[in-house]
């Protein structure tokens, strides 16, 4: 070992690579080795070899990391040994009259007479680094040990910002990762899962490279080691130089990433598709809720729903969100300044009892102040369904009432008397159901958590309440006699036949209900009817009243007319008439004019494209899964086009057949970056064909029409799943929320990364606008979490302008639930996890250069108690603009004021239009509920105005 030079260098790096210890350990080894004549260069490659070419870190970093990685730590420590030995040897060799040389010559030339086996060489090797290694315990133990925790605790605090700012894949992060490594200690193969965690708070792959590197290789505690044997300058060579290599080997990545990368693979093995791009630019949104939510941006809640609104009448919306028993609702109200702080304790809201679900703001009284209703449902782990439980145990629905003075009432017992909602409610509306002028709700309720299985025929529900306003604070429950209680349960055999269940009692016949079936208590489960878990108020045949529309889960969508006259409120459900019906995990609705025709169309959320990954089910059940290799079923979302002729004036019942679903042929261009994976080839099942349009598409809970960049076009954006990517489960509906661009002609594109706008958290967005500007490459979009199998657990989907700049931002919930902490244990089967809650999305808009109005209305009941309902719910609006790039075409858009849609949300009550580049409106025609017409003309762009109701 006294050999200088190359040779020097490999006998060296065959001692150190087996022994497998950290760098600081090993330097005892090292310097026993010199003390007893071996040359520097085999002193400084025992270092090297045993910290980073060590089997076990090699095997490692193989399993844990991409190719890219894994290889380049093998290759930079390889060159390090190769590289650093030589040259702190040159440097050793002109320091020579240096005290330490001068020392480590004497030993050497005493050792050339020194015979000594390989036996004893070993035993008092180990004797030495035995003593060695207890002295530097003995002084560094508590330092490492202090040190270990440092950084734990630097980790935790670090932000993915932070990260992606000083460690992103550039010549800064590579620099910094560099330095970082020098300074640090880390124990054998502790620097692998420190750089993991770096990689997942967004860490680029060139300086995770850098790290892997210079961090096994050597720091603080290992140069004061080898300072004991080697002169300064020694050392300060082996410092310099491993910084060196780092420095160098993070460039080359970076070099490789960004030019040789697209040159050397194609398409068939890194890239990761190749799809074009649309040329506009987008204008991404930002994810503000960690810096403006100043008391909490997280959820302890299974269903927490979303209600925008302006609760003081301050012109600025405020933020309601549910949460589960024990935990505060939160009710977070704008300062108007860009901050958004918690009052719920303070304001009477928080609800600390009652396991929150679905929430809706909207004025039951008329005084101009929006009250709410929040809904409730049971334990989902008492085993007991809602006949067996007390209004007590949190299943209770809540009406609060605004006193306009900044407090809510509870006056839930007042207002229902014993008819209060105990059955699980999801989804809540809100709407002038008989023109009286006063609002009622429709709850849709779901079932019992504890009930709600999926693996037998058996499928029941909760029926669902309608709640008409007295005019006194007080509600009557009208459901049955109105017909809008829930539609009978579809369930259907392989031959078509219904599968029927009979009651041990009665001797009735319930198809797809067992009326046997009893919770722990004995009391009989659920209704023979759907589980709703959406609702919505919407005038689909344009005679004046609002129409109620019902999503089921696993069952039929619903579509109940309003055919209500004088007194006497009465439905007709009419979904076969439309031809509609079909059986579909149905969740939420958005609401728009997506294509420019001047009438309203809807967009229902559904399972989406996950279950052709696998062959049809062929036992009899409620999924989707099942039904849909029949007719009259689909897991496709509904996009329903309303191509009503208007030429067909007051024949009603000829509307119905109009409206057509087109989800199949909306071409949507995907996103080069996190396509559908339905649209990757072999991804599916070789039963099933690729889907086409919007049917490629994947799940969706909440989800919502606005127009994001205010060019006069509808975009689309959804959210939802049903467990979290990185927990259990996980990987059963993969989807990280979807934004889809209207880029007109009824077509869409996925610019949902563009926009960053993944309903992912801890994700990092490259800087980037076009399609160049980015590279496909899996590994490094995964690096930066763009990747759905991240995606949380996506629920409640709102928009509104919060910061009132005329551009609408995006709200989003997360249900809580657990992660995985750790790896496979065979112990239990699985790998252990921890519950963690949900985060909150705010995606603040980041605006652009088109016009706009947004626009309040306020109905005549407020002004002298006439006419329509204070919100003016249920009034439609027209506002008609020149066309900027053609004087002989009007541009005619259309909204409803509407109070509850998507899932378990409310968008803000006002209506915001964007106008592109007009810079008049020519008019505005409400047509109120009351049978009142309104037209303003020649209304100026850029402002938020409020419309009174006229008298006449």
């Amino acid at each position: 070992f006294s050999l200088r030079g190359f040779k020097g260098t490999l006998r060296g790096l065959i001692v150190g690579s087996p022994l497998s210890l950290c760098s600081a350990c090993i330097v005892p080894i090292s310097n026993a080795f010199s003390k007893k004549g071996s040359s520097v260069e085999s002193t400084v490659s025992i270092v090297l070899g045993s910290s980073t070419m060590n089997l076990p870190a090699l095997i490692m970093v193989t399993m844990v990391f991409a190719p890219l990685l894994s290889s380049s730590r093998i290759v930079l420590s390889l060159l390090g040994v190769l590289i650093i030995s030589p040259l702190v040897g040159f440097i050793y060799g002109k320091s020579r009259e240096e005290e330490h040389s001068h020392e480590s010559k004497e030993l050497l030339l005493n050792s050339e007479n020194f015979d000594m086996s390989w036996k004893d060489s070993i035993l008092e090797g180990c004797n030495i680094w035995l003593r060695s290694s207890f002295k530097f315990f003995i002084r560094l133990g508590p330092v490492m040990v202090l040190a270990g925790f440092a950084s734990g605790l630097a980790i935790q605090w670090l932000s993915p910002d932070t990260v992606s700012k000083f460690l992103g894949n550039n010549i800064l992060g590579i620099l910094v990762a560099t330095s970082l490594g020098i300074m640090i200690n880390v124990p054998l193969m502790f620097e692998i899962p420190l750089v993991a965690a770096l990689i997942l708070l967004g860490m680029g792959p060139a300086p995770a490279g850098t790290l892997l590197f210079v961090a096994a290789a050597g720091g603080p505690i290992t140069f004061w080691g080898l300072y004991k044997v080697l002169p300064k300058r020694a050392v300060i060579a082996f410092i310099a130089s491993t910084w060196m290599v780092g420095l160098l080997g993070g460039a080359g990545i970076l070099f490789y990433n960004n030019v040789l990368h697209s040159k050397i693979f194609d398409s068939s093995n890194q890239i990761l598709i190749n799809f074009p791009v649309n040329s506009e630019p987008v204008t991404a949104f930002t994810n503000q809720a960690e810096n403006i939510l100043s008391d909490g941006f997280e959820l302890w809640n299974d269903r927490p729903g979303i209600a925008i609104f302006d609760y003081d009448r301050d012109n600025d919306l405020d933020i309601y969100f549910t949460s589960e028993s024990g935990k505060s609702n939160f009710f977070y109200e704008n300062n108007g300044l860009g901050i958004f702080k918690n009052i719920a304790l303070e304001n009477g809201t928080s609800l600390i009892d009652q396991n929150s679900t679905g929430v809706v703001a909207c004025d039951i009284n008329n005084d101009g102040y929006q009250d709410l209703y929040v809904g409730a449902w049971g334990d989902p782990k008492d085993k007991l369904d809602f006949r067996s439980v007390e209004v007590e145990q949190g299943n209770e629905d809540a009406l609060l009432l605004n006193n306009g003075k900044g407090q809510f009432i509870n006056i839930t017992n007042s207002a229902f008397g014993e008819d209060v909602n105990i059955r699980s409610a999801i989804g809540i509306a809100c709407a002038d159901v008989d023109r009286d002028g006063w609002v009622d709700f429709y709850v849709g309720n779901l079932a019992a958590q504890d009930f709600r299985t999926f693996d037998s025929a058996n499928h029941p529900g909760h029926y669902n309440r309608l709640y008409i306003n007295n005019g006194d604070l007080t509600f009557r429950e009208i459901s049955e006699s109105a017909g809008v209680r829930g539609e009978q349960i579809r369930m259907r055999d392989f031959d078509g036949n219904p599968v029927l269940f009979q009651d041990s009692v009665t001797g009735e016949y319930f198809e797809g209900y067992d009326p046997n079936f009893v919770d722990e208590l004995g009391n009989r489960i659920g209704d023979p009817t759907g589980q709703t878990h959406a609702v919505m108020f919407y005038d689909y045949d344009d005679d004046g009243d609002v129409d109620l529309w019902v999503a089921n889960d696993s069952d039929r969508l619903i579509l109940y007319r309003n055919d209500s006259k004088d007194d006497l409120i009465k439905f007709t459900s009419v979904e076969e008439l439309m031809e509609i019906d079909e059986i579909g995990s149905w969740m939420g609705f958005a609401i728009g004019d997506y294509n420019g025709d001047a009438d309203l169309d809807l967009f229902i959320t559904n399972v989406g494209f996950h279950p052709l990954r696998y062959p049809y089910k062929t036992k009899v059940s409620p999924l989707c899964e099942y039904h849909s290799q029949f007719e009259g079923a689909t897991c496709f979302h509904f996009l329903l086009d309303n191509d009503v002729d208007e030429s067909l004036g007051e024949f009603v019942e000829l509307r119905p057949t109009k409206f057509k679903n087109v989800s199949a042929e909306t071409k949507v261009l995907p996103s080069p970056w996190m396509p559908s994976e339905a649209l990757i080839e072999n991804s599916l099942d070789k039963s099933h064909e690729m889907p086409k349009g919007l049917d490629a598409y994947d799940f969706g809970f909440g989800t919502t029409f606005f127009d994001f960049d205010n060019d006069t076009d509808q975009d689309l954006y959804w959210l939802g799943s049903a467990f979290r990517g990185e927990g259990p489960g996980g990987q059963v509906f993969p989807s990280a929320g979807r934004m889809l661009r209207n880029i007109g002609d009824g077509q869409f594109e996925d610019i949902t990364v563009r926009a960053k706008m993944l309903d992912i958290s801890r994700v990092t967005y490259p800087d980037f606008v076009t399609e160049s500007e980015i590279k496909k490459d899996k590994m490094a979009l995964r690096i930066k979490r763009i990747d759905v199998t991240k995606h949380e657990n996506g629920k409640g989907v709102a928009h509104g302008d919060l910061n009132g700049d005329g551009y609408l931002d995006i709200v989003a919930t997360n249900s809580s639930g657990p992660i995985f902490v750790g790896p496979y244990d065979s112990s239990i089967g699985t790998a252990p996890t921890k519950d963690f809650s949900g985060p909150i999305f705010v995606w603040m808009n980041g605006g652009g250069n088109n016009n706009w109005i947004n626009i309040n209305l306020v109905g005549g009941m407020k002004i002298n108690g006439k006419g329509t309902n204070a919100d003016g719910i249920g009034a439609r609006v027209y506002v008609i603009t020149q066309d900027a790039n053609d004087m002989n075409k009007k541009i005619t858009q259309v909204q409803e004021v509407r109070a509850g849609s998507s899932y378990l949300s409310m968008d803000s009550i006002g209506l915001e239009f964007g106008l592109g580049k007009s810079e008049i409106i020519d008019d505005i025609i409400i047509l109120w509920p009351s049978g009142v017409k309104q037209n303003l003309k020649e209304i100026e762009i850029n402002q938020t105005i409020e419309i009174i109701e006229s008298n006449n």
